[in-house]
């Protein structure tokens, strides 16, 4: 069962990969908000209605999104916001980096909706 305020932010450089994702947590009742840029994502984390989960790319644009987990993780209004990397980096260097920057989880890229369902709903299940 969705919580009703189970808030999902992506943070992606694709454009596809943003719609995809959103479209398909959207219908499973998921309100979603997407960001193409780590460096511009703090008026949705920080804003009046911060996410309850970050699906976060790690090869990004001006900022890589392994930077951006450490950031967040250090500051009080964010560190307790779970935080997935996402990457099609090799899954043994995708989940060494995850565990380095305190990320929460990771999901490696292409991700069926199926990985992704399950992934966000461990999530939502313990709030």
């Amino acid at each position: 069962m969705v919580k009703a305020k189970s808030h999902l932010l992506i943070i992606d450089d694709c454009s596809f990969t943003l719609e995809v994702m959103k479209d398909q947590l959207t219908r499973a009742g998921y309100e979603v908000s997407i960001a193409d840029n780590v460096v511009y994502s703090n008026d949705l984390i920080y804003g009046s209605n911060p996410p309850s989960l970050i699906l976060l790319d790690v090869l990004m644009p001006l900022m890589g999104g392994d930077r951006k987990v450490e950031m967040l993780k250090r500051r009080s209004k964010s560190k307790e916001i779970p935080v997935v990397l996402m990457s099609s980096l090799p899954v043994d260097q995708l989940q060494a980096k995850a565990q380095e920057v305190g990320a929460d989880a990771f999901l490696h890229k292409p991700i069926s909706e199926e990985a992704l369902l399950e992934m966000v709903g461990r999530f939502m299940q313990k709030g």
